[in-house]
């Protein structure tokens, strides 16, 4: 098992409207010990469609985001061979709000008609941050990747910078980890069933 920590920028929030504009992914084993990543930006082809918000989050800039940058198709065949190296692992697609950045790659995907190289099983910080919750009889304000990097005591010096996201939030998914593995037998069988982790 290969867990695949991955985040995303994107113009803005409707999958196969708006576009992805940023990928970051951490290859990790079981350990969630990094052993391989890549990041990229992507040159977005109907700019005409984006968010003025999500652009002020994500700081794009066009002078920035080269004409040497990936276009969408350009983009998915590459991110698949990075991805096919490690094919013979199921791949788990892990991150903050993951469903967002899955939905975003399954609709591009499909509208380029490139394999989608992710399992349907995914694993989401949120989750695990309420599973801890739960177990510690502890409550968290929020869920959102700001609380819980300072919740935590973890620093990110970019956010809404992909590769920046994914590393705080693999940071933040080893703490919650290492904190989950002091818990009883029973509650570790918990996090084992209801998670793809193994603590």
């Amino acid at each position: 098992m290969i867990f695949c920590i991955l985040d995303t920028e994107t113009t803005g929030l409707k999958p196969g409207y708006h576009e992805v504009i940023q990928v970051a992914a951490l290859i990790c084993d079981k350990n969630l010990k990094e052993i391989d990543r890549v990041s990229f930006k992507i040159n977005p082809q109907k700019i005409e469609r984006a968010s003025k918000k999500a652009l002020e989050i994500n700081k794009y800039n066009p002078k920035t985001w080269s004409p040497d940058f990936f276009t969408k198709v350009k983009y998915l065949k590459y991110l698949n061979r990075f991805i096919s190296k490690y094919a013979s692992d199921e791949i788990i697609m892990a991150g903050q709000n993951i469903k967002f950045d899955y939905k975003f790659l399954k609709a591009e995907y499909e509208q380029c008609d490139v394999p989608f190289p992710f399992s349907t099983i995914t694993l989401d910080l949120m989750d695990v941050a309420k599973l801890w919750s739960s177990f510690r009889n502890t409550r968290l304000k929020k869920y959102s990747l700001d609380y819980l990097v300072k919740f935590t005591n973890q620093v990110n010096d970019n956010p809404h910078d992909a590769e920046a996201d994914a590393e705080v939030t693999l940071d933040v998914l080893k703490w919650f980890v290492k904190d989950l593995k002091k818990g009883t037998k029973h509650e570790r069988k918990r996090i084992n069933k209801r998670t793809a982790l193994k603590v």
